[in-house]
């Protein structure tokens, strides 16, 4: 690892993890709980790749501006996304959603208030 670079904090607002904790829930009622297990780890490794160089990872462009700078895990192909933003003063990322790939533009509006 370069000088300089190191473990970024994660911090997952209240919202994304309740949205982590619908999807899993959802899949043990509703699929099975191997699915929602495998799901799960998924997440989980998806925020593991943003400890370090989070900046590497797609931006959500309908979502940033000119003050914030949100970025996204696409995880199992796109079914679900992390979407988050980076705040380099505190060396922290900000996890502000956890859903399903496929919310509708209405949606990633009401994430920019969390």
């Amino acid at each position: 690892m370069a000088e300089g670079q190191g473990r970024y904090r994660i911090v997952i607002v209240p919202e994304a993890r309740e949205g982590f904790q619908q999807i899993v829930q959802y899949l043990e009622e509703n699929v099975s709980y191997h699915t929602a297990d495998y799901v799960r780890q998924a997440i989980f490794d998806g925020i593991d790749k943003l400890l370090v160089m989070p900046d590497q990872h797609g931006l959500v462009k309908e979502l940033s501006d000119e003050e914030i700078t949100y970025r996204r895990v696409l995880v199992l192909k796109g079914t679900y996304r992390i979407i988050f933003t980076i705040i380099e003063a505190k060396h922290e990322v900000r996890i502000i959603d956890i859903s399903r790939g496929d919310r509708s533009p209405d949606y990633l509006e009401e994430v920019k208030t969390r």
